[in-house]
């Protein structure tokens, strides 16, 4: 196991910066997922700790050493990448073994070691077989033994479940996390699915335009993000943003330089009554343009004087062209200035009981 330290690492092409003055460290031992949309930058931030790439600037630290000019070979980490990168003439005992035997390590250690990752990752009675005649989710396992008879200090996964079909990715998820459970290996994985990020990581570090946005775990980045970007990115629906000049007028004065405005699909209610009385509240009068219903919980888009908007509701779903009230309590409202920075603790004037008509 081991710890890894950016410091300052960046990495140009040509004129190109793709990874800016990052500074990050990886805590031993933990499942950190790197996420962000494409082109951000995680993935050639992942390549750069295996040493596939060279850092234009900075250092990395692996455990004690910096790792600078260590080649890839001998910074003791092994990667899982999309695309399985199986040897299809071998079966699936000759994928696992072959790194051991480049090792030269002894044949009766080799088949212990075979075995007893085998039978973790639930490959035991599939030794014998071609890549070809796996399944997706199969040919993924063995791509994760064949790293795993390693037994390296950091494991490194490249969007490793991308290629799977959405059932097998969540089954996938699940057996990571109690992979990562029962090694206690230092995990980084790459991913541009929130859902996976939220769902395995134990400290998320979101990335846009080679610049770390927020680094944290889960649950707080999504009750209390840094910056509109991380709001937007982080979240199914996305949290709705809005210009603070549209809603003014609703909301008592707040007493800091505000220009956005953001609040949770599922902090808003629905009201289908013709007037409400609300206090404390954010009252937008709107009118219902979709709905998707989900089972448990309803997603409608609707649209008022403040823009567009995603509600998540757990009422009894309703036709759409309806109209309705939609309400947020002020305690439930997220305010950025122009940069799309947070600001905390923005206080709101108290309110009196107001009558809401407009339905």
């Amino acid at each position: 196991m081991a710890e890894i330290k950016l410091i300052n690492v960046s990495k140009k092409y040509k004129e190109d910066v793709v990874v800016d003055d990052l500074n990050v460290t990886i805590r031993d031992g933990s499942f950190t997922v790197l996420v962000g949309p494409s082109g951000c930058g995680k993935s050639t931030t992942l390549r750069m700790i295996a040493g596939l790439e060279q850092q234009s600037g900075g250092e990395i630290w692996i455990g004690n050493e910096c790792v600078n000019d260590t080649p890839p070979g001998k910074r003791n980490i092994a990667m899982v990448f999309q695309n399985y990168a199986l040897y299809p003439t071998m079966t699936v005992r000759g994928n696992i073994e072959f790194g051991l035997i480049n090792k030269k390590i002894p044949k009766t250690e080799r088949e212990q070691l075979i075995e007893e990752i085998s039978e973790i990752v639930g490959l035991t009675e599939y030794l014998d077989k071609k890549p070809q005649q796996l399944s997706g989710g199969q040919r993924q396992r063995v791509a994760l033994a064949r790293a795993m008879v390693k037994k390296p200090k950091v494991f490194i996964l490249d969007e490793p479940l991308s290629n799977l079909d959405a059932k097998l990715r969540g089954q996938m998820r699940t057996e990571l996390i109690q992979l990562h459970e029962k090694l206690g290996t230092t995990f980084v994985y790459v991913t541009h699915d929130q859902v996976e990020a939220m769902s395995m990581g134990d400290e998320i570090i979101i990335l846009n335009k080679g610049k770390i946005q927020q680094m944290d775990i889960p649950m707080k980045v999504y009750h209390d993000p840094n910056n509109i970007f991380t709001a937007e990115f982080i979240g199914t629906p996305a949290m709705n943003i809005f210009e603070y000049e549209k809603v003014m007028q609703r909301i008592p004065q707040v007493e800091k330089d505000v220009s956005f405005v953001g609040f949770r699909p599922e902090h808003a209610i629905l009201h289908f009554s013709e007037k409400v009385e609300e206090i404390n509240k954010l009252t937008l009068p709107s009118e219902i343009l979709t709905m998707e219903t989900l089972g448990a919980e309803t997603i409608y888009t609707v649209k008022n004087f403040a823009g567009k908007m995603n509600i998540k509701s757990f009422q009894t779903p309703v036709e759409k062209g309806k109209k309705a009230i939609v309400s947020i309590p002020y305690e439930k409202l997220y305010f950025f200035d122009r940069e799309g920075v947070r600001i905390r603790h923005a206080s709101i004037k108290k309110a009196s009981p107001a009558v809401i008509g407009g339905v």
